[in-house]
């Protein structure tokens, strides 16, 4: 059983857990230096990842969420709020999208890229990479 071992990062969502997530990942990618075969992120987990697959380093996601401010996103969903418990939904994303999501630096269309067009930020192969955010999932070979 002469088998490489291989670590995968999984990042869950929910709330503050994510930038204390942040600050971990900070720590051990920058500090510790640890690498990872695959990493999976659900929900704000995923923004973690994303942000991550883009080439940030652990403190640029970090930092991203030290100045984050929740107010700079939240746009309530005016035509569903007269409606609560029929509602759609309560806020909207379309300001998410422009403050937050703009300031962090995020760009989808860098991230939706298959490995082969875009650098590899993993150390071993193959690496998979599966976010609930994009549901996209990518392997690399070679």
């Amino acid at each position: 059983m002469d088998q490489q071992k291989r670590r995968s990062l999984i990042m869950a969502g929910g709330g503050v857990k994510v930038a204390y997530q942040a600050g971990v990942l900070q720590v051990w990618l920058d500090e510790a230096k640890i690498c990872f075969d695959h990493a999976d992120g659900a929900s704000g987990g995923a923004l973690n990842l994303a942000m991550w697959c883009q080439g940030m380093s652990g403190t640029q996601i970090a930092d991203n969420w030290r100045t984050y401010s929740p107010s700079r996103g939240l746009e309530p969903n005016l035509r569903q709020l007269v409606y609560p418990p029929l509602a759609e939904s309560l806020f909207r994303l379309q300001r998410f999208r422009r403050n937050v999501l703009a300031a962090w630096r995020l760009n989808w269309t860098d991230i939706g890229q298959p490995p082969a067009r875009r650098p590899s930020i993993f150390t071993t192969s193959p690496a998979t990479v599966t976010s609930s955010w994009s549901l996209r999932t990518w392997t690399r070979t070679g």
